[in-house]
């Protein structure tokens, strides 16, 4: 007889202690997407000096509480005050693993999807 079992995508992560569930579906991938333009609009702002780095922590902590779940950043700088430097590496470090899940799902969606989460750069 054969069987049918629904693919675990999820991507377990801990940060800073504490410990989030990325569940890393194409449509994900899309929401990521967006965010990464989000992101590039605002270092445009930034080089045109209409923005400071206060947009970069902001905007980080929308992203980080949309991808990992509402209280997420609070959780993860809790007794430590957020600064660009600390936000980005956090969100390279959940897209780098979220790229390297997409990966090795391996269905086109899942490939698609991972072009979309790859850190700037290219790297981890």
């Amino acid at each position: 007889m054969a069987v049918f079992d629904f693919n675990d995508y999820v991507l377990e992560l801990t940060i800073a202690g504490n410990d989030f569930k990325v569940n890393c579906t194409a449509e994900m991938g899309d929401k990521v997407a967006e965010h990464g333009k989000s992101f590039a609009k605002l270092a445009e702002e930034i080089k045109a000096g209409n923005k400071m780095a206060a947009h970069v922590v902001s905007m980080c902590r929308e992203v980080t509480d949309d991808i990992l779940g509402a209280g997420a950043f609070k959780a993860i700088f809790k007794g430590r005050t957020p600064n660009v430097m600390d936000c980005s590496d956090v969100l390279k470090f959940v897209m780098g693993e979220m790229t390297e899940r997409y990966k090795k799902q391996g269905n086109r969606e899942a490939r698609r999807a991972a072009t979309k989460t790859k850190p700037a750069g290219g790297k981890k």
